[in-house]
C-alpha cells in the first residue's frame, strides 16, 4: 500500500513508517565487499569470539529481545504469548528459523535472532543481545547470517523497520534501502 488517504477519509489513523531492505542477496561477496568498513571489522571479530548455531528456543529469543528493549528504556511491542504462537505456526509450516550467537569460549548465547520467511522474502522478527554479553559484534554476526540464509533461498530480506536512529545505521551499513510502509489504524471507544 503506497497512500493512506482513503483510510485517513475513512476515519482512521495513519503514519508513514519506514524498513530497510536488502532486494539482492544472491552475491555474497559483492554484499560482503559492499559493507561499511568498520561493519567488516566487526564480523571479523565475532567470527573469532562466537559460532552462529540454529536454535529455536522460543523463551530465550524472547528474552534477548526483551534485554535489548529493556537497555534502552522501552516496552516491548508484544507478549511472550503472541510471540510464541507466531514462533509455532512458522516453525510447523516450515517458514521460521531462530539463530543463536554464542561465545566460543563459555558457550554463553550472546545474541539471538529470528527470521519468518516465505518463498520470496524473509524479515526479521525480533533481535537481541545479552545485557551481559561480552561479544561485540555478536548481534552483527546473526544479521549477516540471516543474509546469508536468505542467499541460499534466493530471498529478499526485510531488516524489521525500526524508526530508531542506531539500528538504521547498522542496517544501512549493511546495504539495506529505506523504503516507506504506511501504519493504519482506528481507535475505538465502543
Amino acid at each position: 500500500m503506497q497512500h493512506g488517504l482513503p483510510f485517513h477519509w475513512a476515519g482512521f489513523r495513519q503514519t508513514t513508517r519506514y524498513t530497510y531492505i536488502l532486494e539482492d542477496t544472491s552475491d555474497l561477496p559483492g554484499l560482503y565487499a559492499g559493507l561499511k568498513n568498520t561493519l567488516r571489522t566487526d564480523l571479523r571479530h565475532a567470527e573469532a569470539q562466537v559460532e552462529i548455531v540454529v536454535e529455536d528456543a522460543v523463551d530465550r529469543l524472547f528474552a534477548l529481545n526483551r534485554q535489548s528493549f529493556s537497555r534502552k528504556a522501552l516496552r516491548q511491542p508484544y507478549s511472550p504469548d503472541t510471540f510464541r504462537r507466531l514462533h509455532a505456526a512458522l516453525v510447523q509450516r516450515g517458514q521460521g528459523v531462530g539463530f543463536v550467537a554464542r561465545d566460543r569460549e563459555r558457550g554463553a548465547v550472546c545474541a539471538g535472532l529470528f527470521l519468518a520467511y516465505n518463498t520470496k522474502e524473509a524479515a526479521v522478527v525480533l533481535a537481541g543481545l545479552d545485557a551481559g554479553s561480552r561479544c561485540p559484534g555478536a548481534l552483527h554476526a546473526l544479521y549477516w547470517q540471516a543474509i546469508r540464509f536468505c542467499s541460499e533461498k534466493g530471498l529478499r530480506l526485510d531488516f524489521e523497520g525500526s524508526m530508531d536512529a542506531g539500528i538504521e545505521r547498522v542496517f544501512r551499513a549493511f546495504g539495506g534501502q529505506r523504503m516507506p510502509y504506511q501504519r493504519v489504524w482506528r481507535w475505538s471507544l465502543f
